[in-house]
């Protein structure tokens, strides 16, 4: 009888144990599968930013190997470094060493040394940044400028012993200064009538000048002197 009630009461558990196994291999499935989801999101995320990486040095490298050619007027230099400045105003940097060309407007082969501030220039080379060309060639261009004549009678204020450039304070405007480049061509016409030449003019001397005004300088066209100081 004993034999009995224990053979069926193991049947019985054998019947009722899957149904009690069913929710705890779905809890088990349902871990395995969120686990395996969040490793491959992990993998996925890690692939991205590793092809990120690879393609921002990618294009740094194909950067560095582009070709470019700027112009605009050096506005200083070192050993190393130009400043160009163009047209709009923005200033870049141009790097230069004993293997950058130097070429002048005739084709001429110069010297790094004879790069000077104030020159118009197209340097060519690779580009190493947004404002940064590691230059192979500089090339010195002429600008076209549009000049008009002016003219001022005023007293000599100032004038260079370097260069020929005299400062002349207008009689009409006694707080204004106008600095003006006298060249070989330019006429100067002494008290006297006689031709003068820029040794001839000094501090204090009342002149008029007729002047040509470009984008960097003031040039003399015409000066005479209408008296001594």
């Amino acid at each position: 009888m004993k034999s009995k009630k224990l053979a069926g009461i193991v049947v019985a558990l054998l019947l009722v144990t899957p149904f009690f196994n069913i929710p705890l291999v779905s809890a088990l499935e349902m871990q395995a599968t969120e686990a395996a989801k969040t490793v491959e999101e992990k993998i996925q995320g890690i692939r991205e930013e590793v092809k990120k990486a690879v393609e921002e040095k990618l294009q740094e490298v194909i950067d560095q190997e582009i070709k470019k050619g700027w112009v605009g007027i050096i506005k200083s230099k070192d050993k190393t470094t130009l400043v160009i400045e163009d047209k709009q105003g923005n200033q870049k940097e141009i790097l230069y060493d004993n293997e950058t060309t130097v070429i002048d407007e005739n084709r001429k082969k110069l010297t790094i040394e004879e790069l000077v501030v104030g020159k118009n220039v197209l340097a060519m080379g690779y580009l190493q940044s947004s404002k940064t060309l590691e230059s192979k060639r500089i090339i010195f261009i002429k600008e076209t400028e549009k000049s008009e004549a002016y003219s001022i009678i005023g007293v000599i204020s100032d004038k260079s012993r370097e260069t020929k450039l005299i400062a002349i304070t207008p009689t009409k405007d006694k707080e204004r200064v106008v600095e003006i480049n006298i060249e070989t061509k330019t006429g100067i016409t002494l008290e006297n009538n006689k031709p003068g030449s820029y040794n001839d003019l000094e501090i204090g001397q009342k002149i008029v000048i007729v002047f040509s005004k470009t984008n960097t300088e003031n040039v003399a066209k015409i000066l005479k002197v209408i008296s001594e100081k």
